[in-house]
């Protein structure tokens, strides 16, 4: 998932966009996975999760809250987490959602004048209301501390 997920930081930082051929592969990645490694109805269930995080995020792309990448992307992300680490995982993302914006608008700030080449960064003449946040990187930055966790948590190392 490590690479899957940078590409996905790095393209959204970059484009602003989140590739179907990306979500398909971090899908799939999931389908093998959770075929080998749950349970025939835990892997259900989170599929389940995922459709209806696809449909919310539908609704949200639809009123233009979020970007269509953005929603399809967190659809597939929900399958690879438990539903009971749900309020462990929405804080991870928050948190890193808070920091990361912090972050953009520093570098923003700080390049000032300077085309960079990576649209999220290259934002200073749009008005504020009008700039967009890559949502891949917080994606990427918390199913990878979270499966990090969940990882060093199965091997008894926390």
């Amino acid at each position: 998932m490590a690479p899957l997920m940078v590409l996905t930081a790095w393209l959204d930082l970059k484009h602003l966009k989140i590739p179907n051929w990306l979500v398909l592969c971090v899908f799939a990645t999931f389908v093998v996975v959770g075929l080998w490694g749950l349970p025939l109805d835990t892997f259900a269930w989170r599929m389940v999760y995922g459709a209806v995080t696809l449909a919310i995020g539908f609704g949200l792309f639809a009123a233009g809250l979020i970007g269509g990448g953005d929603a399809k992307m967190a659809a597939v992300l929900v399958p690879f987490a438990a539903p009971a680490d749900a309020v462990a995982l929405l804080l991870i993302y928050s948190i890193l959602t808070l920091f990361l914006l912090l972050l953009q608008q520093i570098a923003i700030y700080l390049l000032q004048g300077r085309e960079t080449g990576w649209l999220a960064l290259d934002q200073l003449k749009k008005p504020r209301r009008e700039r967009v946040f890559p949502m891949g990187l917080v994606f990427g930055v918390t199913i990878m501390v979270y499966l990090g966790a969940e990882t060093t948590r199965s091997f008894g190392l926390i």
